[in-house]
């Protein structure tokens, strides 16, 4: 597949391109969906971990990966993308002053 083609339904985002759009626009640095496009190494697949923290520095984010307790995550790092069992994806905004998770 080519640049020039496009995967099956591009209107529609996978919950990883959703979320980097949503922190991106949160730090007031939108990420559009052509940079999410252009940013794929793989168009059949979609958007990748490395593709995704590649397009979150060159928009001008902190970002990075790794294996991280929730009890331990700093919320000065907020927002952050959360990868879950099953390829889900969620942005972690904190925690309510009741110790709740805010996604």
């Amino acid at each position: 597949m080519t640049r020039h083609e496009t995967r099956p339904d591009t209107s529609r985002l996978t919950e990883l391109e959703t979320c980097m759009r949503h922190v991106g626009e949160t730090l007031e640095r939108p990420i559009t969906k052509a940079s999410l496009f252009n940013a794929q190494s793989d168009l059949e697949n979609g958007l990748s971990i490395s593709d995704a923290l590649a397009l979150a520095r060159q928009s001008g984010l902190q970002a990075g990966y790794g294996t991280r307790s929730l009890s331990k995550l700093d919320d000065d790092l907020s927002p952050a993308i959360l990868l879950l069992e099953g390829g889900r994806s969620v942005v972690y905004h904190g925690r309510s002053d009741n110790g709740m998770l805010l996604v």
